[in-house]
């Protein structure tokens, strides 16, 4: 699993809300309203991967009340807690957060990534047929 397929897979939930999704950089300029995502490793280990993505919405106007009904409609995408990846993968999301600066909704969704143990492929290895134990 790399990040750039989590990220694709936001971009896939955000799609029916026909809302452009900025991937250059937002420094550049872009028309509004807009979203961003951006993804940050938090932390690494041997056993998973945090990871912090942040979905940035730049409102039309900047009224609160568009931001809270982004963040409804945001609430309502997220509910299942769960981000679909290309295939059958999906990952948990742990917790989301919501803030609002300076007029842009930043809506947070952390989640932890367990990496996977098993280091073969299935047809990579022969399965125990018998096991005899002596003593037992």
């Amino acid at each position: 699993m790399k990040l750039v397929d989590i990220a694709r897979a936001v971009n896939e939930k955000l799609k029916p809300l026909n809302i452009p999704i900025v991937s250059d950089d937002i420094r550049s300029g872009f028309e509004r309203p807009a979203f961003f995502v951006q993804l940050m490793v938090i932390a690494n280990s041997e056993s998973s991967t945090m990871i912090a993505i942040t979905i940035h919405y730049f409102p039309t106007d900047k009224k609160q009340l568009e931001l809270l009904k982004m963040t409804d409609k945001l609430n309502e995408i997220f509910s299942d807690y769960t981000i679909n990846l290309a295939g059958e993968d999906a990952i948990s999301i742990s917790e989301i957060s919501i803030d609002m600066i300076d007029n842009v909704l930043q809506y947070r969704i952390d989640t932890t990534i367990d990496k996977d143990m098993n280091m073969f492929e299935e047809k990579d290895y022969v399965k125990m047929q018998i096991l005899e134990m002596e003593g037992v």
